[in-house]
């Protein structure tokens, strides 16, 4: 993924920043390094990204904690086979997993 910002001098766009970030990065970043109890999330907390087209851009802590009850979860809402077969095939939710819900819709209004 990359980042970008534009440096401003003087009221004048003189340059950009961009920086670029692997999947891993981002996700020890969202995660917290998967140390969510020590960063204030308790027993079931987290928090996780969703990119402009309801993709995950990090993974959900309870992918990394019980991938077994993760799947078991996809399906129980009707996720499709094919969505749990690309992150299976993967390794990963992150640009799998759809995640079309009240609270991403409201978080990317």
């Amino acid at each position: 993924a990359f980042m970008a910002a534009p440096v401003i001098a003087q009221g004048v766009v003189i340059g950009v920043l961009v920086a670029k970030l692997s999947n891993d990065e981002i996700d020890n970043v969202v995660t917290g390094n998967r140390r969510w109890r020590q960063e204030g999330f308790g027993d079931t907390g987290g928090a996780y990204l969703v990119g402009p087209d309801y993709l995950a851009r990090s993974g959900p802590r309870a992918f990394y904690e019980s991938r077994d009850s993760f799947f078991a979860d996809l399906k129980s809402v009707g996720t499709s086979d094919a969505e749990i077969a690309a992150i299976q095939r993967y390794g990963t939710p992150v640009l799998h997993q759809r995640i079309d819900t009240k609270a991403s819709h409201a978080a990317l209004a």
